[in-house]
Formats: structure tokens, sequence, C-alpha cells
């Protein structure tokens, strides 16, 4: 075998193993990126809440979801509903060409909504929405006065009445807070607004146009004439020769 074809052999083993090599003990897989909204590292959540999953891991293309209370998803992004009260461990695995990455939350959930005073108040409505969605709330019992905000939003509306309607144009976790006064009474209720932007209705499409064309004229009958060969002068006799010399 020709020297030259050797050597070329011998350098493309030797890349390739150190492909290998580094790849296998030097080169390290992307860090699994997962953010959960609201951030249950800081945020208590309560029965019927839910939170948004999203995976941004590099590469990753398989992914398995186990949210601790005995419900999963395998899709990249989504939202889940925690049901019952209890601390639940959040585990996602993302897969791709590195192999397997794990990462893990922990998610604290509470019975009902907060109320902050000893009061029966509370807020009626949805815990959850999609971007320009027209959400309504209404306060539990009847008071003399009420004031709806939006914590940490003063471009919302303050509404004085005993239901509220709200519309938020971006997604992420909101509160919601009422204040009443007789009974005076300060409760709040978080909501989860989903980039979830309803779809526009069709445009109405014309019915179409039928043509109608009169039926093309019959062609007229043309007479036709048995044509007289030319006389030469002479009478007819009537005996079937038309003409005599």
């Amino acid at each position: 075998m020709d020297k030259r074809i050797i050597l070329l052999i011998a350098i493309a083993w030797l890349g390739s193993l150190s492909f290998f090599v580094f790849h296998k003990f030097y080169a390290k897989a992307p860090g699994i990126q997962f953010e959960i909204r609201p951030n249950t590292d800081n945020t208590i959540l309560h029965t019927g809440d839910s939170i948004a999953f999203q995976d941004n891991t590099v590469g990753a293309n398989r992914w398995k979801w186990d949210f601790g209370d005995g419900e999963y998803s395998s899709d990249k992004s989504g939202t889940h509903t925690y049901m019952n009260a209890g601390t639940f461990t959040l585990n996602l695995t993302a897969y791709g060409s590195f192999g397997s990455l794990k990462s893990t939350k922990t998610v604290k959930v509470i019975q009902g909504n907060p109320v902050l005073s000893p009061t029966a108040m509370a807020i009626l409505g949805p815990s959850e929405g999609n971007v320009k969605d027209q959400l309504s709330f209404s306060a539990s019992t009847n008071a003399t006065s009420y004031e709806w905000s939006v914590q940490g939003d003063a471009t919302q509306k303050v509404v004085k009445t005993q239901t509220a309607t709200y519309s938020f144009a971006k997604p992420g976790a909101i509160t919601l807070v009422l204040k009443t006064k007789g009974p005076d009474a300060t409760v709040s209720k978080s909501i989860l607004v989903n980039g979830i932007v309803p779809a526009a209705a069709p445009a109405p499409v014309a019915a179409p146009v039928r043509h109608t064309s009169a039926p093309a004229p019959k062609p007229k009958p043309v007479e036709h004439k048995p044509s007289k060969p030319k006389s030469n002068g002479l009478p007819d006799l009537g005996d079937g020769v038309e003409y005599h010399k």
C-alpha cells in the first residue's frame, strides 16, 4: 500500500480519536435552562392556580416534565394546574445530542386564595387567561365601597364597583388587589396570563356571483327556391321540354 495513503488513514484516525476524547472528557454539555411563571422559588401558589413552563436548553429535542403531583408532560412548553395543596418537586429531564440533563424546582401550593383580613371577603373569578382576554371578577360579599387595582401596574384602571373586568397585554403572573370598606378588607388573587393572542375572526366570504346569459337566437331557416335555367328566348310548350328550338 502506498505510504501516503497509510499516512492519510493514520491522520484521520488520530483526528477522530482526539475529537472523541475532547468531547468525552473536556467539552462541557450545555446547562439545562427552563423557566416557570410565576417564579416558583419565591411565589406560593394556591389550589386551582396554574404555572406556565418552558424549556430553553440549547440542543434539546425531547422533554419529560414531572410536576410532582402525578401529572406529566412531554411538551417543550405549556401550562399545568395544581389542584391540591402541598409541596411538590417539579422535575425536568431534557434530552438531546448531549445525552440528558436534569433540573428540579420546588412548588408550594396552599389551599384557596389568601384573604388578608379576618373578613369573609374574597375575589371570585378566573385564575388563568390569555393575552387580550376580557377577564371578569367580583367581590364575594357586599360592601359600602370597592377599589380594584393591579399590583405594580399603574397603567391599569382603578375600578370602584363590585365587579371589574381587566384585559392584559403581556403574559406573566398578575396580582389583582381588592380593597373594601364596610367590611374593611384587602384581598388579592394571583392570575396567570398566557401569551396566546385570540385569532381574528375570518372575513366573511362573499357568495359567488352567478352569471346568466340569454340563449343564442336560433338561426332563421333560409328558403331555397329552385333555380330556373336561363331562357334561350324560345316558348315553353308544356310538354316537359321547357324550351324548343
